[in-house]
C-alpha cells in the first residue's frame, strides 16, 4: 500500500487553484481592453495633464480679474450713473430757467399801466402795445431777468397786437390776423424781477421811457418789490425756420 504524501497533495491543490484563477483573469481581461501605456505615451500624458492644469488656473485668474473689474465698474458706473443724471437734470432745470418755462421770483419791481379816464378822447392816454414793448425792453436794458405782463411771462418770442381796448399777446399770424391770442385788458402790470435799485433808476431818469409815457398823460406808476413772482410761459415754443447749423 502507497505511503500518503502531505506534502504533494497540498502542491497539487495549490497548482488547481492558481490554474483556476488564472484562466479566470484571462477571462475577465478580455472584456476590459486594458491599454499598456509606453513610456513615451505616459510622458506626453502628464505634459497634457499638466498643460491642462495651467490653462484651468489661467481661466480662474482671467475669471477673478474680470469679476474684480465688473464689480468696481458696477459701483463707479452707479456713482457715474447718478453724477450724469444730476448734471443733465441741472442742465436741464437751467435751460426751463433761460427760456421761461418755470416759475421764478426775486426782487424787483411792479410797473402798472392804464389808460387816463380824464382824457377819453385823447389817442396818446391810451395804453398800446408799442408803450408795452418799448417799457418792456427799458426794464431788460436795465437788467431785468424775468418779465411778465399780467402774470403772462414775456419771452423772447413774445409778441404784443392792440386789439380795440384790449391787447393781444402771444398770437400768430396766419397772414391777415393774429390767431390763438390771449386778450389782456387794463391795467396792465408789468413785473420785473432784477436789481431793484437800477430798474427804479431806469424808469425815473429824465429821458426814460417811462417818464415819457407820463408826460402823455398815461397812468403810470411803480413800486420796488422784495419778492417779485414771474409766473412760468405755459405754451410751447415751435421754430419754423431755425435748425441747428451743420458742423
Amino acid at each position: 500500500m502507497m505511503k500518503f504524501d502531505e506534502s504533494k497533495l497540498l502542491v497539487f491543490l495549490s497548482s488547481i487553484i492558481l490554474g483556476i484563477l488564472l484562466a479566470s483573469q484571462l477571462s475577465f481581461g478580455k472584456s476590459l481592453n486594458f491599454e499598456v501605456l509606453s513610456l513615451p505615451r505616459f510622458q506626453q500624458m502628464v505634459k497634457d495633464s499638466q498643460k491642462l492644469s495651467d490653462e484651468i488656473a489661467l481661466l480662474n485668474d482671467e475669471k477673478r480679474r474680470l469679476e474684480q473689474k465688473l464689480y468696481e465698474y458696477e459701483n463707479n458706473y452707479t456713482d457715474d450713473f447718478d453724477s450724469q443724471i444730476k448734471k443733465f437734470t441741472d442742465e436741464l432745470n437751467k435751460y426751463d430757467l433761460y427760456v421761461g418755462y418755470v416759475d421764478v421770483e426775486g426782487p424787483g419791481v411792479v410797473v402798472v399801466l392804464e389808460d387816463n379816464p380824464d382824457l377819453p378822447f385823447d389817442p396818446f392816454s391810451l395804453v398800446h402795445d408799442e408803450y408795452i414793448i418799448k417799457l418792456i425792453w427799458e426794464l431788460k436794458n436795465a437788467g431785468a431777468e424775468a418779465v411778465s405782463l399780467n402774470d403772462r411771462r414775456v419771452i423772447y418770442k413774445s409778441n404784443f397786437k392792440c386789439g380795440g381796448p384790449v391787447i393781444d399777446v402771444d398770437g400768430s399770424n396766419d397772414g391777415t390776423h393774429i390767431v390763438n391770442s390771449i386778450k389782456l385788458v387794463p391795467p396792465f402790470v408789468i413785473k420785473a424781477i432784477g436789481d431793484p435799485e437800477a430798474l427804479a433808476y431806469a424808469l425815473q431818469k429824465d429821458n426814460s421811457y417811462y417818464n415819457f409815457l407820463a408826460g402823455e398823460g398815461v397812468k403810470v406808476g411803480f413800486k420796488k418789490e422784495d419778492r417779485v413772482v414771474v409766473k412760468k410761459y405755459d405754451k410751447d415754443i415751435k421754430f419754423t425756420y431755425m435748425k441747428p447749423a451743420a458742423e
